[in-house]
């Protein structure tokens, strides 16, 4: 028990700290998923907390198995907040780091997508690795969205083994370690957060966090951030921006996110600057054919964009000599 109570605060950071733990078989989890008795953990922040107060109670079981987590975030300015949590202890991600890493850079275009049907997820996911694009972040947006994903995990375990899915919008490490629990192979950002960096390098997950100066680059890449997302690219100044930081800075891998309008220019101008690859959303899925369900045309269009991308790569290393 030690053992696991050591690994829960390990898990949520060091602004968490178990101030009650005790043996229950008392365990509001399905029985289908019961083994033994289990273990209850009650988490306050380092100031302290009552529970229900700031405070995360956490009930599971031995190290290897679910556990159910309830983080109350209660104040007399806002109303409770309760998020639940199935953890198995972080199970290893499918794919190593390095794997993670060097596909977003060989192939260079990440489809950003949300939704709350997870069928129709399934089938984007579908449409875009036919279309050769083979890591895929889904934006942790709307209601039950942890579900769509989880459905999402397992549809590509069993479908798509090739594609790399990875989550993004995650603002706190806690929220990180939900969706790595579901199988998330790397964690976005919309701005950087030392608590996700630390979290992500413990359990050897990336995090591509999104930054906009140099200053907020420099600080990611210290954590140990490979990749960091230019979000938003255009007003970050655009790849204009990028070529100037590499000068001093050729060690950066960017990815620039937000492109509103992708064309074979405006694609080839932000890898002439240096974009390892690109974060492509609406540019991507834009127009009607989710609403109408048309995903041949998404498949063309991840394939067209696909394109543009690995051409100006060829042509960038030409141009290096390389």
């Amino acid at each position: 028990m030690l053992r696991a109570r050591a690994g829960v605060e390990r898990a949520f950071g060091r602004d968490l700290k178990v101030v009650s733990f005790w043996p229950t078989n008392l365990l509001r989890i399905p029985s289908a998923q019961r083994h033994k008795a289990g273990a209850r953990f009650l988490l306050g922040r380092a100031g302290g907390g009552e529970p229900g107060e700031n405070c995360l109670c956490h009930s599971g079981r031995t190290r290897r198995e679910d556990a159910l987590i309830r983080f109350w975030n209660s104040g007399t300015l806002r109303p409770q907040l309760e998020i639940e949590l199935m953890l198995k202890f972080i199970p290893m991600p499918r794919f190593s780091r390095l794997d993670v890493l060097n596909r977003i850079i060989e192939v260079g275009l990440v489809p950003i997508f949300t939704h709350s049907d997870a069928a129709l997820t399934c089938k984007v996911v579908d449409a875009c690795a036919a279309g050769g694009a083979s890591v895929f972040e889904f934006t942790n947006r709307g209601d039950h969205a942890i579900d769509v994903f989880q459905t999402l995990e397992a549809h590509c375990r069993r479908s798509q083994p090739q594609v790399i899915l990875g989550v993004g919008s995650i603002v706190e490490a806690s929220t990180a370690a939900l969706f790595v629990a579901r199988g998330a192979n790397y964690i976005v950002s919309p701005s950087f957060n030392p608590c996700v960096a630390e979290f992500c390098n413990r359990r050897k997950i990336p995090y591509l966090p999104g930054c906009m100066t140099v200053t907020e680059i420099g600080n990611a890449e210290a954590s140990g951030v490979e990749i960091v997302k230019i979000f938003p690219c255009e007003a970050a100044g655009g790849p204009a921006f990028l070529k100037a930081l590499l000068g001093p800075s050729p060690w950066t891998r960017a990815l620039p996110t937000g492109i509103e309008n992708a064309t074979r220019e405006s694609l080839t101008e932000w890898i002439q600057a240096g974009a390892s690859a690109l974060g492509v959303g609406r540019a991507l899925f834009g127009g009607n054919a989710i609403e109408h369900g048309d995903f041949t045309v998404i498949q063309h269009r991840a394939q067209e964009i696909l394109g543009w991308i690995q051409e100006a790569k060829a042509a960038a290393l030409k141009a290096k000599g390389k």
